[in-house]
């Protein structure tokens, strides 16, 4: 994907590791699902959410919902060829999760994803299905206290915790950037179905990126441009320009 008119965050950026925004990536399997993104026309957002863990849409003090800022990081992850973005707007168009437990398997997030879709998507739409469950991951201690995960060789991404209904703007803020993480890997970041064509791969946490400024690193991170954006600054990109490489690369654009 070629850089797009935005100010994407740089060397100068002060990244802030949040302890509380542990993300996770599940073991599976890493094909590609459904209709490639670079084929399809639209991508269409389901979000599903249990009793209690419904996110919030409220605006900020600053007058924006910070979902514009999911919003502005898919339109950066997609290619340029897409027609059109759908994803809910309200807690209105939440769906609701009638599933019960406060400690979810892959397995049980899977069943919970299938038996809850309902979003009407077309042969050319990529569907990505975000469940905010109000309870924790249960696959291992390490991600016990994951804030979200991607299930490997899916477009579902689990959210747990339900932060944004409940807690600070900086709080709603770090969901937010471990959500546009797990979405990076939903959409083949990095090394999973989008090459990794300039080496930026972390060693030591496989499929992350190793650039100190990119949302694609193995711990969830509130960079300046975050802040900045609380104070009524310009929308973040929080992605780093060798993710964004590879974009641009897999894409052709």
């Amino acid at each position: 994907m070629v850089e797009r008119a935005f100010s994407v965050w740089g060397r100068r950026t002060t990244v802030v590791a949040l302890a509380l925004t542990c993300i996770g990536c599940s073991e599976k399997a890493d094909e590609p699902a459904e209709v490639p993104i670079k084929e399809a026309r639209y991508v269409v957002v389901e979000i599903d959410a249990m009793p209690g863990a419904t996110p919030s849409f409220a605006p900020l003090e600053i007058g924006v919902s910070p979902w514009v800022v999911l919003e502005h990081n898919l339109r950066v992850l997609a290619p340029q060829s897409l027609e059109g973005l759908t994803y809910p707007s309200s807690d209105a168009e939440v769906g609701h999760i009638d599933a019960g437990g406060d400690k979810f398997t892959d397995e049980e997030i899977l069943e919970i994803a299938d038996r809850h879709r309902d979003a009407e998507t077309g042969a050319k739409d990529a569907h990505f299905q975000v469940l905010f469950l109000d309870g924790n991951y249960a696959e291992s201690t390490e991600q016990a206290r994951a804030r979200a995960i991607h299930i490997g060789g899916t477009r579902i991404i689990a959210v747990f915790g339900a932060a944004s209904a409940r807690d600070s703007e900086f709080e709603r803020m770090s969901e937010q950037s471990a959500l546009i993480h797990e979405f990076g890997h939903a959409f083949g970041l990095v090394d999973l179905g989008v090459p990794d064509v300039s080496g930026h791969s972390d060693r030591e946490s496989p499929r992350h990126c190793d650039e100190s400024e990119c949302v694609m690193r193995a711990y969830a991170t509130l960079p300046s441009e975050v802040y900045q954006f609380l104070q009524g600054g310009t929308v973040p990109i929080l992605f780093g320009p060798k993710c964004l490489g590879d974009l641009s690369a897999h894409y052709g654009e």
